[in-house]
Formats: C-alpha cells, sequence, structure tokens
C-alpha cells in the first residue's frame, strides 16, 4: 500500500480509508492443498491454493496481482494485474 502514495499521489489518509474500505469486504479463504507443477516460484503456491479455493467458498472472481510468475499462469486461472482490473471495473 505505501507505493501507492509515490505512483498514485494518494495522502496517508487516503490509504487508511482504503484499506479500511477492503478489510470491510473481505473474506477469508483457507487455500485447498495441491501443488501447481509449472508455477514458477514455489512461494506463490499458497496464493494460487487460494485462487483455485474461491469459486468454490466465495464470491471471489479473480486474483489481482503484479507479481509476474503468477501472471504467467493466467491462461489456466483468473488472474489479472491491477490496471488490467482498474480498466475493467473503475467506471462502475
Amino acid at each position: 500500500m505505501p507505493r501507492l502514495a509515490h505512483r498514485h499521489g494518494l495522502t496517508s489518509e487516503e490509504i487508511a480509508g482504503l484499506v479500511d474500505t477492503l478489510s470491510i469486504q473481505a473474506e477469508v479463504i483457507d487455500p485447498l492443498a495441491g501443488v501447481e507443477p509449472d508455477l514458477r516460484d514455489l512461494n506463490d503456491q499458497p496464493g494460487l491454493n487460494t485462487l483455485r479455493t474461491a469459486p468454490k467458498t466465495s464470491s471471489a472472481d479473480y486474483l489481482i496481482t503484479g507479481d509476474k510468475d503468477m501472471l504467467v499462469m493466467a491462461d489456466r486461472y483468473p488472474i489479472v494485474t491491477p490496471a488490467q482490473f482498474w480498466a475493467t471495473y473503475a467506471g462502475l
């Protein structure tokens, strides 16, 4: 979140408000077990497993990330960049 101040000119108060809004709307998801053999960074496995669980247990539709190792999996999983998500949903 601190990078938002630099990248988007948000104040600390605006960032705190965004964090508050996100925490109210957040859902906690227990990830499925398993290993994706094509995942380049094994440290990303918990995030991918959470994404694989999301359609079954929550209303989450996407994983939004700038992580390049995760983004290469976007052809198999609903993974988008923040810019892609913003371009699609910013006006709603």
